[in-house]
């Protein structure tokens, strides 16, 4: 396998083949081929030749993004020291995890890197408008001013090489019609994006890659094959679409927004049993109409709850307990909801949102 970066690729037909021709700084590329998998992503040369339709429409989630890498960015466990808030329960170093911060205009992440070296983020509400004059250092300086411990870690933050400057994106999300035909194949970044809130990219690549190849190496029939895989990927990426708008609708509630997430760890979980299990490689995160009606009835249920608390916050008292009561009742309905795909503990309040380990058993 040779990769070849800064490409200039431009594809066209050849019969029923494919032929692509492409410069680069060290030199030309001449390339002909049967069968293609595009995993180019939003620029891709070969999807404005396949006259698929775009979907994004049928997309709830609307979010933007901010973001690049930095050097001496200081641990959030640093910050947490210095105020005196207590990590003596964490399941795990937070900053060797992806770490999220939930804020009122969506949320950040933060990936630390071995050498130290920091992917940041903030990927907000809605599809962005014209902001005029004001720039991407402007924004990031706002969002930081909004958040003290946030910019007590970058208070002497600086830009990567690898990203001199802040990368504004408008809106993240994007779905094709089809992922496969009869001679080529998208990887679901090619075929569309939700939001980067549960870190599918990868996974959901990976899960990908395992259904084609036994269609290409001459496994499995292939057309069937490819049909199945071309209708999976658009609908997979809505039901990612699906749980990422759970979370979103329930972000500012807390006890709600962390019942939501279990929703996802129930599916990835599932997930994982299923393909532990399974004679062939199921469909990302337990994708399905079972999965997708628990979805619904505990989308139901947040908004059931969010309608209740906003309804009678202007007339609760401080020490009124209908508030409580009725996240509590919440709890108990999204449990039972999503027990018949909770299988490793979810949803318990003895956690105290501490899981040191939801992945599926290996035995199994």
């Amino acid at each position: 396998t040779t990769a070849i970066e800064e490409l200039d690729l431009h594809a066209c037909r050849d019969g029923d083949d494919w032929r692509f021709r492409g410069v680069y700084p060290h030199g030309k590329l001449n390339a002909r081929c049967r069968f293609v998998i595009d995993a180019s992503g939003p620029t891709s040369p070969l999807v404005p030749l396949l006259g698929l339709d775009d979907e994004t429409d049928r997309l709830r989630t609307q979010s933007h993004a901010l973001f690049a890498h930095f050097h001496d960015v200081l641990p959030w466990e640093d910050v947490l020291d210095e105020l005196e808030i207590p990590r003596t329960e964490y399941p795990f170093c937070a900053d060797r995890a992806a770490l999220h911060h939930l804020l009122d205009e969506g949320w950040m992440w933060q990936l630390r890197f071995a050498d130290g070296l920091l992917s940041a983020g903030f990927v907000l509400d809605g599809i962005p408008a014209n902001r005029g004059d004001q720039s991407a250092d402007a924004i990031w300086r706002t969002l930081l001013d909004r958040y003290p411990s946030i910019a007590r870690q970058f208070a002497n933050a600086r830009l990567a090489a690898s990203t001199p400057r802040l990368t504004q994106i408008g809106r993240l999300q994007r779905c094709l019609s089809a992922a496969a035909g009869d001679n080529w194949a998208l990887l679901p970044f090619t075929c569309g994006f939700v939001d980067p809130l549960h870190s599918t990219g990868i996974a959901h690549t990976l899960s990908a890659i395992e259904r084609l190849m036994p269609a290409l190496l001459g496994e499995v029939d292939r057309c069937g094959t490819l049909a199945e895989y071309g209708r999976d990927i658009p609908e997979e990426i809505r039901w990612v679409d699906q749980l990422v708008a759970l979370c979103q609708q329930t972000r500012r509630v807390p006890r709600l927004f962390n019942l939501a997430t279990m929703v996802y760890f129930a599916a990835a979980t599932t997930y994982e049993q299923e393909r532990l299990t399974g004679e062939s490689f199921p469909r990302f995160l337990a994708c399905g109409d079972a999965t997708r009606s628990i979805a619904r009835e505990i989308e139901s249920i947040a908004s059931r709850s969010l309608q209740q608390l906003s309804n009678g916050s202007e007339s609760r008292s401080p020490d009124d307990g209908d508030g409580d009561n009725i996240l509590n009742l919440a709890e108990q309905e999204i449990a039972a909801t999503l027990a018949p795909i909770n299988h490793v503990g979810l949803c318990d309040p003895l956690a105290r949102n501490m899981y040191r380990q939801t992945e599926a058993d290996k035995m199994s």
